[in-house]
């Protein structure tokens, strides 16, 4: 038993149209049998997007590809993408990234810190 209503008729027909013309090498009979034959696994809008970006993909010989697991069934929040690694902190303010240091920043704007040390130690009695 589901918790969302069975694909109808007229939804499949449409999707088998929709991907036929994304796919015109995937026959609508065939997508018709295989919509048809997984009518209940899916709801509706989770289908259509999968199937589409399953269309899209060249790579993907058979409608068949749909209905396996893939990145296909994932919405785009589900996985996020992928973080560069941190850079270096600043050195004299441990918990700021060197790069964007507030409070590098803050001693730079009221002359207490020359630019070039932006998250860099720096000695407030030495010269730059």
């Amino acid at each position: 038993m589901t918790d969302f209503p069975e694909l109808t008729q007229p939804q499949a027909t449409l999707l088998a149209h929709i991907l036929h013309e994304i796919r015109p090498d995937w026959s609508i009979p065939s997508m018709m049998s295989l919509l048809w034959e997984h009518r209940a696994d899916h709801p509706f809008p989770a289908l259509v997007i999968a199937a589409v970006k399953t269309a899209a993909t060249p790579t993907n010989r058979t409608p068949a590809v749909i209905f396996m697991e893939g990145r296909h069934w994932r919405a785009d929040g589900d996985h996020p993408r992928e973080q560069p690694p941190p850079g270096p902190k600043c050195e004299d303010h441990p918990t700021e990234p060197a790069h964007t240091c507030h409070c590098c920043k803050a001693d730079i704007l009221v002359g207490d810190r020359p630019p070039t040390h932006q998250g860099k130690h720096w000695n407030p009695g030495s010269t730059p």
